[in-house]
């Protein structure tokens, strides 16, 4: 009888290495969590509540995001945290959507900024049709943001009801999905 060879193969030797790497690894260490603010639960509310979409940062280390159905209209808000330099966040609503005019509102998605400072988003319902918008809002001054519909989502081959937030590529254009 002829002595045969033994060969792990590529696939073993991966997987080999692989799980020698995991049991060297160090262990994860627990994490902490830190509420830096909280929003309040109750309707109507200037400041906001029932967060929705992502956060980003700016370049001042601020926070921007999206609640979905409060504000002084009722339609959401896109609102701006701010460190308050003793440990804690200030909030400050820059745009209210209202859920009785056409800018849209119910913006459930992140927000992104452009190299000029402008903020995009999207709304799930709200504009011409009442099936969501593609929105931008300019900062202005007195820190007062103006919002502008760039699309109103109209049921056809555009899609309807975004959910999803938008990306903005080298030379400003946003993409997005749709339902």
């Amino acid at each position: 009888m002829r002595n045969k060879k033994f060969s792990l193969g590529p696939v073993a030797v991966v997987a080999a290495f692989a799980m020698a790497t995991l049991m060297t690894a160090p262990r994860a260490e627990a994490q902490t969590v830190k509420v830096i603010h909280s929003f309040r639960n109750a309707g109507f509310t200037p400041g906001g509540y029932n967060p929705s979409g992502g956060l980003i940062f700016d370049s001042a280390g601020n926070l921007y995001g999206t609640d979905q159905n409060s504000g002084t209209y009722d339609g959401g808000t896109v609102y701006e945290l701010m460190p308050n330099g003793s440990g804690g966040w200030t909030q400050k609503v820059l745009y209210n959507f209202n859920v009785n005019a056409k800018d849209g509102y119910a913006p459930y998605s992140n927000v992104v900024f452009d190299a000029a400072g402008n903020l995009y988003g999207t709304t799930n319902v709200g504009g011409a049709h009442n099936l969501g918008t593609v929105y931008k809002l300019t900062p202005g001054t007195g820190g007062v943001w103006t919002e502008q519909v760039l699309h109103s989502f109209g049921g056809g081959t555009d899609g309807t009801y975004p959910w999803a937030g938008l990306v903005v590529d080298a030379v400003g254009n946003l993409y997005g999905t749709a339902s």
